[in-house]
């Protein structure tokens, strides 16, 4: 709901603001048996997806329009179907991190919507833990409150809340994280606009927050998450990379094989466009090199995308390094891929210390020690960008 509030919106928060948002998710889950003494249940915590919605009017335009949100597991979050966050960055499960951001460069005046994608891993991945459970918390969750000018939007009982099939979840096939399987053709076609029809999505369910020594209070901070931290970097951005031998835009039918060379590592998002008929099945395997990919197989496979039919866009939820891409296209009309890029989602370098010198050697030395940094740069100092 939009709650009135006379407080001032702080810009960043302080953390010792109390939270007005609940959690929410898509349904209710029982972690863990009833009485004093809790265990969790064996195998509470299987990976899933949820489709978040929140629409509300706008009369004018508000100078500002400060948000502040999390997830468990992790959250990209869209505007009028503009994404505004991804998040939250890497954190102890205790001290779960939050995303502040600012709104108002995406709203319009009239209906406006706010979408989220929320990702709930159930394993430990490399860059996440998950947290000890309480009854209802820690298998999954959104929190957000936004400032809108004289009222506040929070996470609750009015949000549309849709568990997605369109994504299967499968076993990492190495120490990297778990792959993503998305038939698109189960993605409710629009979902992220403002105008669509959300009228048959479930509301969204409320997360209690109980467990032994619980104050009574619903809002967080509270177990298993802790006192909430603000994050304390920016979002991840970088430079588009696309390969340098460029994939041809018609493929043919049958399964076709190609071998995508970015020249360097890279790390961020995947990008594709694709256009043709509905199930075209899209696998990419990823290696720092044509011996790894080759070495690997079908087994290094991180992406497998099937079509909705027509041209769509599809963006990894997850960053993923790599040099060399193998595209593995199985279709039986034949397929346009308009679009491969990668989005580098690395945190930003600062202007500061520079070197040169008459030694093109020892300058191109710099350079590659400079971009080994930039690209173990993530929301954490990573040891190697292709893990």
């Amino acid at each position: 709901m939009a709650v009135s509030d006379p407080r001032s919106p702080v810009w960043p928060w302080r953390e010792e603001v109390a939270w007005q948002g609940r959690w929410i998710w898509d349904r209710l889950p029982d972690l863990e048996s009833p009485g004093l003494v809790t265990r969790p249940a064996e195998d509470p915590r299987s990976p899933s997806w949820v489709l978040m919605r929140r629409r509300f009017e706008l009369a004018e335009l508000p100078e500002r329009a400060v948000a502040r949100l999390t997830s468990d597991s992790r959250h990209v979050m869209a505007v009028n179907g503009a994404v505004v966050a991804r998040g939250p960055v890497r954190s102890a499960p205790n001290r779960l991190h939050y995303d502040q951001v600012d709104l108002s460069g995406a709203l319009r005046v009239g209906t406006n919507v706010i979408t989220a994608v929320v990702r709930y891993y159930g394993s430990p991945t490399p860059w996440w833990f998950p947290a000890r459970p309480t009854r209802h918390l820690g298998a999954g969750g959104m929190l957000l409150e936004a400032s809108l000018g004289d009222t506040w939007l929070v996470s609750d009982d009015t949000w549309k809340a849709l568990s997605c099939e369109a994504w299967t979840a499968a076993p990492s096939p190495g120490i990297g994280g778990p792959p993503e399987i998305l038939d698109a053709r189960l993605l409710p076609k629009g979902w992220t606009d403002p105008d669509f029809d959300d009228s048959e999505w479930p509301w969204a369910t409320i997360l209690p927050n109980n467990h032994f020594g619980f104050d009574g209070d619903q809002h967080p901070p509270g177990l298993p998450y802790g006192s909430l931290v603000a994050r304390p970097i920016t979002q991840l951005s970088g430079t588009v990379r696309r390969p340098v031998n460029t994939p041809p835009g018609e493929i043919p039918p049958g399964e076709q094989r190609l071998t995508l060379d970015f020249g360097q590592v890279v790390s961020g998002t995947v990008v594709m466009e694709v256009d043709g008929e509905p199930g075209v099945e899209f696998s990419l395997s990823f290696g720092e090199g044509l011996e790894t990919v080759a070495g690997l197989g079908d087994r290094s496979e991180l992406i497998r995308y099937t079509s909705p039919g027509g041209p769509s866009r599809f963006e990894s939820f997850d960053s993923i390094g790599f040099r060399i891409a193998h595209l593995r296209v199985s279709s039986s009309a034949g397929v346009r891929l308009t679009k491969l890029e990668v989005h580098e989602r690395l945190h930003p370098r600062t202007t500061g210390p520079s070197f040169s010198c008459s030694d093109e050697l020892l300058n191109r030395i710099w350079e590659v020690g400079r971009r080994t940094l930039d690209i173990c740069s993530h929301d954490a100092y990573i040891d190697c960008p292709t893990r």
